[in-house]
Protein backbone atom coordinates (compact mmCIF):
# COMPACT_ATOMS: atom_id res chain seq x y z
CA UNK A 1 0.00 0.00 0.00
CA UNK A 2 2.83 2.46 1.15
CA UNK A 3 4.64 1.52 -2.69
CA UNK A 4 0.89 2.65 -4.01
CA UNK A 5 0.90 5.95 -2.25
CA UNK A 6 4.47 6.91 -3.07
CA UNK A 7 3.50 6.42 -6.70
CA UNK A 8 0.78 7.91 -6.91
CA UNK A 9 2.83 11.50 -5.22
CA UNK A 10 5.42 11.02 -7.82
CA UNK A 11 3.45 10.81 -10.66
CA UNK A 12 2.00 13.73 -9.26
CA UNK A 13 4.76 15.65 -8.61
CA UNK A 14 5.90 15.03 -12.21
CA UNK A 15 2.99 16.83 -13.68
CA UNK A 16 3.66 20.19 -11.54
CA UNK A 17 2.24 23.20 -13.27
CA UNK A 18 4.72 26.53 -13.03
CA UNK A 19 1.98 29.75 -12.30
CA UNK A 20 5.23 31.98 -12.08
CA UNK A 21 4.70 35.53 -11.91
CA UNK A 22 6.50 38.20 -13.69
CA UNK A 23 5.23 41.92 -13.48
CA UNK A 24 6.60 44.41 -16.02
CA UNK A 25 5.50 48.36 -15.15
CA UNK A 26 5.89 50.78 -17.98
CA UNK A 27 5.33 54.41 -18.06
CA UNK A 28 1.70 53.66 -18.57
CA UNK A 29 0.72 50.20 -17.71
CA UNK A 30 1.16 47.30 -14.89
CA UNK A 31 1.63 43.93 -16.60
CA UNK A 32 1.53 40.62 -14.81
CA UNK A 33 2.77 37.39 -16.90
CA UNK A 34 1.76 34.09 -15.66
CA UNK A 35 3.09 30.92 -17.12
CA UNK A 36 0.94 27.91 -17.00
CA UNK A 37 3.44 24.98 -18.45
CA UNK A 38 4.62 21.91 -16.90
CA UNK A 39 8.25 22.50 -14.78
CA UNK A 40 11.10 22.18 -17.08
CA UNK A 41 9.41 23.14 -20.57
CA UNK A 42 11.00 25.81 -22.40
CA UNK A 43 8.42 26.73 -24.82
CA UNK A 44 5.24 27.51 -23.20
CA UNK A 45 1.70 28.30 -24.58
CA UNK A 46 -0.55 28.71 -21.79
CA UNK A 47 0.96 32.85 -20.74
CA UNK A 48 -1.38 34.56 -19.03
CA UNK A 49 -1.03 38.31 -19.59
CA UNK A 50 -2.68 40.59 -17.26
CA UNK A 51 -2.21 44.60 -18.45
CA UNK A 52 -3.92 47.24 -16.39
CA UNK A 53 -3.55 50.71 -17.24
CA UNK A 54 -2.30 53.34 -14.50
CA UNK A 55 -4.02 55.99 -15.74
CA UNK A 56 -7.67 54.49 -15.91
CA UNK A 57 -7.44 51.29 -13.79
CA UNK A 58 -9.46 49.54 -16.81
CA UNK A 59 -7.25 45.76 -18.02
CA UNK A 60 -7.14 43.41 -20.28
CA UNK A 61 -6.64 39.53 -19.67
CA UNK A 62 -5.46 37.40 -22.65
CA UNK A 63 -3.67 33.94 -23.28
CA UNK A 64 -0.31 34.07 -25.34
CA UNK A 65 2.94 32.14 -25.29
CA UNK A 66 6.94 32.40 -25.26
CA UNK A 67 8.62 33.43 -28.36
CA UNK A 68 12.02 31.92 -29.00
CA UNK A 69 15.05 32.05 -31.43
CA UNK A 70 15.52 28.85 -33.35
CA UNK A 71 18.77 27.04 -33.35
CA UNK A 72 20.72 26.39 -36.26
CA UNK A 73 18.39 23.17 -36.57
CA UNK A 74 15.63 25.21 -37.63
CA UNK A 75 13.61 23.46 -34.84
CA UNK A 76 14.82 23.59 -31.41
CA UNK A 77 14.55 26.90 -29.36
CA UNK A 78 17.58 28.93 -28.33
CA UNK A 79 17.28 32.06 -27.41
CA UNK A 80 14.15 33.47 -25.28
CA UNK A 81 12.95 36.85 -26.90
CA UNK A 82 9.75 37.39 -24.78
CA UNK A 83 5.95 37.12 -25.05
CA UNK A 84 3.49 37.16 -27.52
CA UNK A 85 -0.77 38.00 -27.48
CA UNK A 86 -3.71 38.17 -29.72
CA UNK A 87 -6.40 40.26 -29.14
CA UNK A 88 -8.40 39.69 -32.76
CA UNK A 89 -6.50 42.21 -35.02
CA UNK A 90 -4.18 43.35 -32.19
CA UNK A 91 -0.80 42.15 -31.33
CA UNK A 92 0.53 42.39 -27.65
CA UNK A 93 4.46 41.69 -27.28
CA UNK A 94 6.28 42.09 -24.75
CA UNK A 95 10.31 41.71 -24.97
CA UNK A 96 12.67 39.64 -22.44
CA UNK A 97 13.97 43.46 -22.14
CA UNK A 98 10.75 44.94 -21.11
CA UNK A 99 9.51 46.72 -24.60
CA UNK A 100 5.78 46.77 -24.23
CA UNK A 101 4.52 47.09 -28.11
CA UNK A 102 0.83 46.76 -29.14
CA UNK A 103 0.38 46.13 -33.14
CA UNK A 104 -2.98 46.63 -34.90
CA UNK A 105 -2.84 45.74 -38.76
CA UNK A 106 1.35 45.78 -38.63
CA UNK A 107 0.81 50.02 -37.52
CA UNK A 108 2.29 50.33 -34.06
CA UNK A 109 -0.29 51.48 -31.68
CA UNK A 110 1.78 52.06 -28.64
CA UNK A 111 5.58 51.59 -27.78
CA UNK A 112 6.98 51.23 -23.87
CA UNK A 113 9.91 50.79 -22.20
CA UNK A 114 9.14 49.02 -18.79
CA UNK A 115 11.64 47.45 -15.93
CA UNK A 116 10.95 44.28 -14.45
CA UNK A 117 9.79 44.38 -11.23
Amino acid sequence: MLRFVIGCIVLSLSSVVLAEKQVLKTQGFMIELSMHCEEGEVVCDKVLYKGTSLKTGHSIKLIGKTEHLKCADGNTPCRFLGYTFTNDRVIYTVSASGLLSVIQDGNILLQQQGQWQ
